[in-house]
C-alpha cells in the first residue's frame, strides 16, 4: 500500500472511529539547484518532499503513523527519482508505570545534536546524505517507569538495511586525479599499485550482502533518567549497523603503464558491494544546565562480531557546549561541538580502503561544529552552521534562512557548499554542493 493510501485510510477511520483524532500534512515545494555540472552525476532540477500524519488516542490507547517523501527532478535514475518511508504504523498501550508498543517505529535515542553516536538502532535512508531519514522497523517496545529512571527494551524480529546513496548521486566522489596512487593489492604476479585514469568515475551496486543472519532478531535498550540539572542515557545494541562495509567486488584495470613493479591505470568504473554485519554497541551520554549553558557529551563503541569484516571496531566521541540569549527582541542560541572517531581496521589492502577517497563520513571522523541560530518568534529563522575536518582539512558549511508567510505558509532557502585541500575527499564532493529554494504547505 502506497503511503498516501495508508493516510488516507488513517484519514477515514478517523471519521468512523471513537477517541480522539490528529491528522496533519506537510507539502513542500522547490528548486535545487547543483553550484558545479556533472556529466555522469544527478543534476539540478525541482524538488518536493511530503510528511503525513495520523494520531488516536482512546483512553490508555494510542494508535500513531507517518510517513515521509522525497522527490527530485534531475535523479539520473528514474526509478531513483523518488523515495518514501514508513516511519511509524504502531499501537501503543500504557499505564502510570508501563508502555507497551507493537508495530513499525524509529527510536530516537541519544543527547547530542547533528553528531550523534547514541542513534545506533534504525538504519537509516543516505540517499538525502546530510540528512537522513530514519528507516521505520518492526518492533515490540517496552517502555518501564522507575521513579526519575525508566527502562526500555526493543526487540526487532527483522531489521530493514540502510538504503545508500544511488549510483549517481553527488555525494559519490566522481573528480579524477590523474596519476595519482590509490592502492596496492596482492595479485598472482605480485605487488600491483593502480593509479587513477583520467575520466569521471561511475559506480555500480550489487545487492547488499547480510552475514549471518544480522538482520534478524535485533535487540536494544536504554536507560535514562537524572537528578537536578542532569539527564543521562545509557544504551546497548546489537544488531545491524547502519552503515555497511563497502568492498570494491570489481573495478576496471587496464593496460599496464610500467612493468617494474607493475603499475596500472584504474578505470572509471567501480562496482560497490554493501556488506552488512552484527554489531554490538555500549555507550552513554549526559546532559547538564549551568545557567543559561547546556554541556552534553556522548560515547559509544562498537564492536564487530563477525571476524572477517576489515572495520573490526569504532569508538566515537562527541561533546558539545551551548547557550541561548535574548536581546533587541531576538533570540539567539550558539553551539560548538567536537566529534571524534577511531577505528580499529583488520586490513587496509583493498584498493577502496587505502585511496582514503569514499566516504565522507570518514572525512569527518575528526572535526569541529560551529553553529549560530537566530530567530524572531515564529516569524523567521537564520542559521549558520560549519564543520571544519581536522585531518581532511576541509569542511561543510549550511546556511538557511525560513520565512513564516502565513499560518500555514513558509519560505525556505538553504546553500550547503563542500570543499576541501586538494585531493581530499571533501575536495572531491564539491561538487554536492548546492543551494535551495522553496515553499512548505502545513495543514
Amino acid at each position: 500500500m502506497t503511503i498516501i493510501g495508508i493516510w488516507s485510510l488513517c484519514s477515514f477511520c478517523s471519521f468512523t472511529c471513537f477517541g480522539a483524532w490528529e491528522n496533519s500534512l506537510k507539502l513542500g515545494a522547490g528548486y535545487e539547484h547543483f553550484h558545479r555540472s556533472s556529466p555522469v552525476a544527478d543534476g539540478s532540477g525541482a524538488a518536493g518532499n511530503l510528511e503525513l500524519s495520523s494520531q488516536w488516542i482512546y483512553k490508555s490507547w494510542r494508535w500513531s503513523s507517518k510517513a515521509q517523501g522525497i522527490a527530485r527532478s534531475g535523479v539520473k535514475d528514474r526509478s531513483k527519482s523518488s523515495i518514501g518511508e514508513i516511519q511509524e504504523f504502531f499501537i501503543e498501550h500504557s499505564n502510570p508505570v508501563l508502555t507497551a508498543q507493537l508495530g513499525i517505529n524509529t527510536a530516537n535515542w541519544g543527547v547530542t545534536d547533528f553528531n550523534n553516536p547514541l542513534d545506533v538502532v534504525n538504519s537509516k535512508n543516505f540517499d538525502s546524505f546530510l540528512s537522513p531519514l530514519r528507516r521505520g522497523a518492526a518492533m515490540i517496545k517496552i517502555d518501564k517507569a522507575l521513579g526519575r529512571w525508566s527502562f526500555e527494551v526493543l526487540l526487532i524480529p527483522k531489521q530493514v538495511p540502510s538504503i545508500l546513496p544511488s549510483e549517481t548521486s553527488r555525494y559519490l566522489p566522481r573528480e579524477s586525479l590523474p596519476g595519482r596512487f590509490v592502492g596496492s593489492i596482492q595479485s598472482e604476479l605480485g605487488i600491483v599499485k593502480g593509479f587513477i585514469s583520467e575520466d569521471p568515475t561511475t559506480y555500480k551496486q550489487t545487492a547488499p550482502t547480510i552475514l549471518d543472519r544480522a538482520d534478524q532478531n535485533n535487540v536494544a535498550a536504554r536507560i535514562q533518567g537524572g537528578f537536578q540539572e542532569t539527564d543521562l542515557q545509557v544504551v546497548y545494541h546489537e544488531g545491524l549497523m547502519s552503515t555497511p562495509q563497502l568492498d570494491v567486488e570489481d573495478y576496471n584495470v587496464g593496460s599496464p603503464i610500467q612493468l617494474n613493479p607493475i603499475l596500472y591505470a584504474i578505470g572509471p568504473d567501480l562496482l560497490l558491494k554493501p556488506v552488512y554485519s552484527k554489531y554490538r554497541t555500549v555507550g552513554g551520554g549526559f546532559s547538564t544546565a549551568f545557567g543559561n549553558w547546556l554541556i552534553k557529551g556522548a560515547s559509544a563503541r562498537s564492536q564487530a562480531l563477525f571476524d572477517s569484516l576489515r572495520l573490526r571496531a569504532s569508538q566515537s566521541f562527541v561533546s558539545s557546549i551551548e547557550t541561548s540569549r535574548s536581546f533587541w527582541g531576538l533570540d539567539c542560541t550558539l553551539l560548538l561541538q567536537n566529534f571524534q572517531i577511531y577505528e580499529e581496521s583488520n586490513t587496509t589492502s583493498s584498493l577502496f580502503d587505502t585511496s582514503g577517497f569514499f566516504s565522507l563520513t570518514q572525512a569527518l571522523n575528526q572535526s569541529w561544529l560551529v553553529g549560530i541560530r537566530l530567530s524572531q518568534g515564529l516569524e523567521w529563522n537564520i542559521g549558520v552552521g560549519l564543520q571544519l575536518a581536522t585531518q581532511s582539512k576541509g569542511g561543510l558549511g549550511r546556511i538557511s534562512l525560513e520565512k513564516r508567510l502565513s499560518d500555514h505558509l513558509q519560505l525556505t532557502l538553504a546553500s550547503e557548499l563542500i570543499d576541501g585541500e586538494t585531493g581530499s575527499t571533501l575536495h572531491q564532493l564539491r561538487a554536492a554542493s548546492k543551494t535551495f529554494i522553496g515553499l512548505t504547505l502545513s495543514m
